[in-house]
């Protein structure tokens, strides 16, 4: 009898471990959740840095797409159309390389965003600024979003 009760401990065990995982995984899909709104909350800048450095600490290209998605978004509110541009060619890159494209819901959103930055500009100085977008490394994305580049007025 001894036996059995050792395994029935022992199951008990694992089944408290598997459920404080399943919690672990939960709270931590939250903010996974929490950091990719904030990559596109144009509001708090802050909150999308914060998200950047985070996914790229863990490497998680995916996440870097996002969030840099997310700063080409700001920098089409802030006048600053080859910046936005830029930007948007790198996570775009980045999601062809991990094989992760947007849903084409998310991805109309970015193209209407991303048309302003387009008409801001001309054809080949959008071209360009693609250009340049796509022939950044990854860790030269990620540095140039998070430099602070103030408003075009």
């Amino acid at each position: 009898m001894e036996p059995l009760l050792e395994e029935l401990a022992s199951c008990i065990e694992a089944t408290a471990y598997l459920a404080a995982q399943d919690r672990a995984a939960a709270t931590a899909r939250e903010r996974y959740d929490e950091l990719v709104d904030a990559a596109y909350d144009a509001a708090d800048p802050r909150h999308r840095c914060e998200a950047l450095q985070i996914f790229a600490g863990l490497g998680h290209r995916r996440g870097i797409a996002r969030a840099l998605e997310g700063f080409a978004c700001l920098a089409v509110t802030r006048g600053q159309a080859a910046r936005a541009l830029q930007l948007a060619a790198a996570a775009t890159l980045l999601r062809h390389q991990v094989s992760a494209p947007l849903p084409q819901a998310e991805q109309s959103k970015i193209d209407q965003s991303l048309s302003a930055a387009r008409a801001a500009l001309s054809e080949p100085e959008g071209n360009d600024a693609w250009t340049a977008g796509s022939a950044m490394s990854l860790e030269q994305a990620i540095q140039y979003a998070l430099v602070e580049q103030p408003p075009v007025s």
